[in-house]
């Protein structure tokens, strides 16, 4: 197989060196869903290289029923949420129906909502992880109900 080898996936082009991760994080995620919090989970959730594959190789289509919703509207919205274990805000953008993902330094602008790492990645995959008090408002509850309803799920 070429290193640069890619498939078409879901309505797009995408690199079949990601696949192995995808798949990793997949089975992370669907852990939780059958299983929910265990130290399992919370590890397998927690591993950095599962946001940064999400982010890069997914991106756009995790905000897609979001973008769609009833209750959006197009408004300009972003959303910085910091992980205690990780260096990295997740940012969530979108503007007029459109949207993107992105990692970023967290020296650009506070956090508005912090949580766990493996919460950060629930909540990127439109779950909403429990306790409540594992995701806190740093900056307007409103931010923190505008990155839910963008990450409503795949």
């Amino acid at each position: 197989m070429s290193p640069g080898a890619t498939l078409r996936w879901t309505g797009r082009t995408v690199p079949v060196a990601g696949l192995a991760t995808h798949m990793r994080s997949e089975a992370a995620v669907h852990r939780w869903d059958l299983v929910g919090d265990d130290d399992v989970s919370a590890t397998l959730l927690g591993q950095h290289v599962l946001l940064a594959h999400a982010v890069g190789f997914i991106d756009r289509p995790l905000l897609v029923r979001g973008l769609v919703s009833p209750g959006y509207g197009g408004d300009r919205v972003e959303v910085r949420i910091a992980a205690r274990e990780h260096p990295d805000h997740l940012v969530v953008r979108s503007s007029g129906g459109d949207g993107a993902l992105a990692l970023a330094d967290p020296d650009a602008r506070d956090a508005d909502v912090e949580a766990d790492a493996a919460a950060r990645l629930l909540m990127l995959w439109g779950r909403r992880p429990e306790p409540f008090n594992r995701v806190q408002v740093l900056s307007g509850a409103e931010q923190l109900g505008r990155a839910q309803q963008l990450l409503s799920g795949y």
